[in-house]
């Protein structure tokens, strides 16, 4: 490898591995080389890019196993400041499966793939994702390679409800896929009368 393209690859390795350099130098080292030589820098840049994207890939991977594995507990009101395209769809299943819970005297499975917390955003919102999703009472389960079945356990429906209020309103469609399972909620799931009378009317009305 020639001098200067040693010294591309260091560019792309800083560029690629840390999101405080810059592509300033990459972005004209290729609008100058040579159309003879451009070949193997633009070769040098993928290889580093999907190495980098690799290593990224397994940083969060390993992160999402130790924040599944921490007891830590979060609440709505601190995940909906994550609330952006790249997370909606994950707020929009979220809500749609604490709206199919309340109600319902057996426990609501979201089934959801662990790429939603891994890629949709920062490893921030990762953390506050999955800590929420304890924090409301859902417990998770592996099912199969990549994907995770998060069952509602404990919390009642008043809880639910106050949640679901703090996400918003709006149907659009989540992510995943969520049914109501066979396994009975714990005794006190429905609340007090006064909030079930509530509840019913705000649904009509």
């Amino acid at each position: 490898m020639s001098p200067d393209l040693e010294v591309f690859a260091q560019h792309c390795q800083r560029f690629y591995f840390s999101s405080d350099a810059e592509s300033d130098y990459i972005t004209s080292t290729l609008a100058k080389v040579s159309p003879a030589d451009r070949p193997a820098y633009t070769k040098v840049q993928a290889e580093i890019r999907s190495q980098a994207h690799a290593h990224h890939l397994s940083v969060r991977r390993s992160t999402f196993q130790a924040f599944i594995s921490d007891p830590g507990r979060s609440d709505t009101e601190t995940l909906v400041r994550w609330y952006s395209s790249g997370t909606e769809p994950f707020f929009h299943g979220l809500k749609a499966a604490l709206r199919l819970q309340i109600g319902k005297g057996q426990r609501v499975v979201w089934e959801i793939d662990d790429a939603v917390f891994q890629q949709s955003g920062s490893l921030d919102f990762m953390r506050d994702a999955v800590q929420t999703m304890k924090g409301l009472g859902f417990e998770p389960n592996p099912f199969q390679e990549g994907l995770r079945q998060w069952v509602l356990t404990r919390t009642r429906d008043p809880e639910l409800d106050a949640a679901v209020r703090v996400l918003g309103r709006g149907a659009k469609r989540g992510t995943g896929r969520m049914w109501v399972g066979t396994d009975d909620r714990e005794p006190g799931w429905q609340g007090s009368w006064w909030f079930r009378i509530k509840y019913w009317l705000r649904s009509w009305f």
